[in-house]
Formats: structure tokens, sequence, C-alpha cells
């Protein structure tokens, strides 16, 4: 556990904002338990950051400062060897419900872990996640203007540090490799599905607000054609599950 602490506070560690977390929103009375430890950076890291001159030519290093660039805050809270957690868990999300979306989910026995997004303007304002290892309860906020396309590398940065196992799993699966295009769409036309190789023998499904699956198929692949003609105009899900595994990308089709 010590790790993913670290490898947070290393890779995410930028100026805070005057925006409400959920952190500070729904989990603030944390703050001064004994059983959680707490993350809440304010130091002056990313300006640092972006006065380091660097050679144009290390491409890697230039992403990860421009990634930053767009990152506000980070914030973050870990309850370990909590009778309740699973119960905190799930009030958790209640918390979150109708404030952010789903983007990931990793359901086992003894583990639940929840990514999810608040998304406006084009714009991914605030990433969280939410969960639940064993005995342990997490919960983490990430703001910034970030493109939903920039998500992945934000994840994979996560990925690339030294996680305890049980974390790993959640980044595992490439959120950067599942797409969905085009989007908006036609009623009348079709969308690509570019599935993570991880997941490359889960199900494709297409599901409206409602929550009723509208169309279906066997990813069998990392690419996929589905056909939308008939749908209504509106917003709907596309989703992938393989196992323990879920993930959603929104999507438009238009009359």
């Amino acid at each position: 556990m010590k790790n993913i602490l670290i490898a947070f506070v290393l890779i995410f560690s930028v100026n805070l904002t005057n925006a409400q977390n959920i952190i500070d929103k729904h989990f603030s009375h944390f703050k001064n338990s004994d059983d959680f430890t707490t993350i809440s950076v304010t130091g002056k890291m990313f300006e640092i950051v972006a006065q380091i001159e660097i050679d144009e030519a290390d491409a890697e290093f230039k992403e990860f400062k421009d990634m930053i660039s767009n990152i506000e805050s980070f914030n973050m809270i870990v309850g370990e060897d909590i009778p309740n957690a699973f119960t905190e868990y799930k009030s958790a999300l209640k918390l979150v419900a109708d404030s952010h979306e789903e983007l990931m989910r990793i359901s086992t026995k003894n583990e639940k872990i929840i990514i999810k997004v608040h998304e406006a303007n084009g714009f991914v304002q605030e990433v969280i996640m939410i969960g639940k290892v064993e005995e342990t309860f997490i919960a983490f906020s990430l703001m910034g203007q970030i493109r939903m396309e920039e998500i992945g590398k934000v994840i994979n940065k996560v990925q690339s540090s030294n996680l305890d196992e049980s974390f790993e799993k959640v980044f595992k699966n490439n959120i950067e490799g599942f797409k969905v295009y085009p989007n908006p769409v036609s009623t009348n036309g079709s969308i690509t599905v570019d599935v993570p190789v991880d997941m490359s023998n889960g199900q494709i499904s297409i599901i409206d607000i409602d929550g009723k699956v509208v169309r279906e198929l066997a990813a069998n692949g990392t690419r996929q054609s589905l056909n939308v003609n008939g749908l209504t105009p509106g917003t709907y899900v596309v989703q992938i599950n393989m196992g323990e595994v879920r993930m959603n990308k929104k999507i438009i089709v238009l009359q």
C-alpha cells in the first residue's frame, strides 16, 4: 500500500484550485481519523516541472509535462484494516451516483473498484476512483481540464508505477485502447469499437439511458463494427464486459 501512496504523490503533485473535489465534499470527516491516510497535495511541483528545460527529442518527458499541465489537484484517502470497508464503498458510490459517469469497474469477491468521471464541455473535469480491497477503503480525486482521450495516458502513468498488485489490476486493461468512432454517429450508420487486447474476448453491448441492452455481440478481436440502424436518436453507452472487468464509453446517436 505504501507504494501506491508514493506513486500518486510523485505523479500528481500539482497546484490546488478552488474547485471542490469529492474528497473535500464527501470524505473530509476521514481526514482526522487515525485509521486513514490522507494525501492533499498543495506544493509547487507543477511550477517546478514547467520550468525544467528539456531536450525537444525527449518526447516522453514532453508528453508528461503536457499531461500534468492540465491537472489542477490530486486528493486521496486510504483507510486500511477498516471493518466496514464494504459499507463505506457502497455509501461512497451513492454519493457520486448522479454527479459522475462510470468509466470502468472491477468486481471480485475481495475487490470492488470503480472509476468514474465528471465531464462537461468536452473535457473531463474530475476523475475519481472509489474502491474496496479486502479491508481497505480508498478514494481519490484528480481534477483538471482533461480530454477524454488523455485519460488513458494518465491511467498508464499510474500503471507504469510500482503499484500494489490489487490496484495494478485496475489499470491493466488499457483505457486508452478503448475507442468508439465516429461519435456522434447517424442513426442509419455504424460505429467501430477498438477493444483493448486484454478484453478482446469480451462482450460488447450498446445500452440506452434506461439501462436496456439494444445491441450486443462478442468482441472476438480488437476491432468490431456495430450497426446502429433503428436506434432512437439520443445518448447511449457502449460497454465491454469480460470476466471481472467492465468498461463504458458514452456515444450520441443523431437523426
